[in-house]
């Protein structure tokens, strides 16, 4: 009995090493399959975090520290890298356990140039690799990264062009006393210098650089209360930031979206008044109140024809009257409509997560909608859908 029982021990923690040997390595490869997601039809791959959708219709994603790659018109991501943690408690987030149970499928952001040079960050640590290389090197550590301190948000890393990149930092700075830094890089991450200094006051945070794609310029939003919120750009390299709104939750913005004749943003605020879909027009430089929406906008894009959608997330604010998500659609002709989606799968663990639609930070006109899902009832956490633009006009009428 004794044998009996050593030998089975023996195969479970074999059985054990290999599960995580394969965790820790990811899939080669991770199938797209026809699905359904809130009454669209969609593709579905399962545990992908979606990253940036590059100019040349390629899909970059993540599962954990691994960065996967879907080349236009194809039907699998394949495995592409797998960035380090260095040595801390967060190389733990390499096992999908960890993960579901600290409740963070967020873990990097990164992004990649045409030559498949990426940077990408990880663990508070910005780590490059050059197109020919094999391995990632680490080529700054964020001033602010924690627990509690994510260091760059979702949108707080611009690629800007095949050699020049941007981030804003993102960490609590709750009273506001610390310096709020843009830092450049002009080797694709292999170094960094500060370009752009808010002093203290100015603002808390930043919650996003981006790249209108009409005038070149680099755009950045500010959070998070009505003094610390600010849109604005720079057309001279962050030597100045024309400022376009702040001093109103109206301003506060965690993505925006670029036309010809407009720029649009949801508001990320808690006033019931303020919130909604605003768009700015450049040629006078008006604003206009589109859509009111009970909830936090978070993500934002425009597709192939036009098609602008908007997602919210659930955080339980005060001014949130339910549970369901909503994704708010604006066709080319202004015909605005909102869907409800999924419920908030809410509940508390190591931390707490809130339910949201993630789109991809770089807006490059697809004909196709992708969303990576968190922490909705009934979806698998983090799992990617993509969904036509035709089917969601389609459910417009």
């Amino acid at each position: 009995m004794m044998k009996f029982i050593k030998y089975l021990l023996i195969i479970l923690v074999l059985v054990l090493i290999s599960y995580l040997y394969f965790d820790y390595n990811g899939p080669e490869e991770i199938l797209l399959e026809k699905s359904n997601l809130f009454g669209f039809k969609a593709t579905h791959a399962k545990d992908l975090m979606i990253q940036t959708s590059d100019d040349s219709g390629n899909i970059w994603a993540s599962r954990g520290m691994i960065i996967y790659k879907l080349e236009k018109g194809a039907a699998k991501f394949k495995r592409i890298a797998h960035v380090p943690t260095g040595f801390s408690v967060f190389w733990l987030r390499n096992f999908s356990i960890i993960r579901q149970f600290t409740m963070r499928p967020e873990c990097i952001e990164m992004v990649a140039s045409s030559k498949g040079s990426i940077c990408a960050m990880s663990a508070g640590i910005i780590w490059f690799k050059a197109y020919n290389e094999r391995e990632f090197k680490p080529t700054h550590t964020l001033k602010h990264y924690s627990k509690k301190n994510q260091g760059i948000l979702n949108n707080g890393i611009l690629q800007m062009t095949d050699s020049t990149l941007y981030y804003g930092e993102y960490f609590r700075n709750e009273k506001g006393k610390e310096n709020v830094c843009v830092y450049e890089s002009i080797d694709f991450g292999d170094s960094w210098n500060i370009k752009y200094t808010f002093t203290p006051g100015e603002i808390r945070h930043i919650h996003a650089v981006q790249k209108d794609i009409y005038s070149g310029n680099a755009w950045i939003c500010t959070g998070d209360n009505e003094k610390n919120s600010k849109i604005g750009f720079t057309n001279d390299n962050f030597k100045t930031i024309d400022i376009i709104g702040t001093n109103s939750e109206k301003f506060t913005a965690t993505q925006l979206s670029f036309t010809p004749e407009y720029v649009y943003w949801g508001s990320d605020g808690f006033n019931l008044e303020d919130c909604g879909i605003y768009r700015w027009k450049r040629s006078n430089r008006e604003l206009s109140k589109l859509v009111t929406v009970r909830g936090c906008v978070f993500f934002t894009t425009v597709l192939k024809n036009g098609t602008l959608i908007f997602t919210t997330d659930r955080e339980a604010t005060p001014f949130e009257n339910d549970l369901f998500t909503r994704m708010v659609v604006i066709d080319k002709n202004g015909k605005s409509k909102v869907f409800r989606c999924g419920i908030w799968n809410k509940r508390d663990g190591f931390f707490r997560q809130y339910a949201k639609l993630r789109m991809p930070r770089q807006q490059s006109n697809s004909p196709y909608l992708i969303l990576s899902v968190l922490k909705h009832k009934g979806i698998d956490d983090n799992d990617l859908f993509i969904i036509e633009e035709d089917e969601i006009l389609k459910n417009m009428n």
